[in-house]
C-alpha cells in the first residue's frame, strides 16, 4: 500500500508529466537525454514523495497507538530499560531453574 501510494503520488506530480511530454515524439540522441532527464526527475519526485508519506505515517503511527491497539506490550522509558532488562533475565533464569 505504501509503495502504492507514493508511486500514484510519484507519477501525479507535474514535474514528471513535464518530462514524460518533453521525451514523446522525440528521437536519437535527444530521446537519450530526455530519458536520463526523465529518470532524474522521477527519482528527485519519489524521494520527495517517499518522505512526505512517511511523515503522515509517522504523524499518525505512534508509539502510544501501538500500545492503546495491542500492538506493544509495554512502553519503557530509556532511563528504566537497564533495569527491566535485568529483571527479564532475572525472572527468565529463574523460570528456566524452575523447569518450567
Amino acid at each position: 500500500v505504501f509503495a502504492r501510494e507514493v508511486r500514484s503520488r510519484v507519477e501525479a506530480d507535474p514535474r514528471v508529466s513535464e518530462a514524460k511530454l518533453l521525451l514523446a515524439g522525440v528521437t536519437g540522441a535527444e530521446a537519450t537525454e530526455q530519458r536520463a532527464r526523465l529518470a532524474d526527475v522521477t527519482e528527485h519526485v519519489r524521494s520527495e514523495k517517499l518522505g512526505e508519506a512517511a511523515g503522515e505515517f509517522d504523524a499518525v503511527h505512534t508509539i502510544e497507538r501501538a500500545l492503546a491497539m495491542g500492538s506493544v506490550d509495554l512502553i519503557i522509558s530509556a532511563a528504566d530499560l537497564r533495569s527491566y532488562v535485568v529483571s527479564a533475565l532475572e525472572r527468565g533464569m529463574a523460570k528456566e531453574e524452575a523447569g518450567e
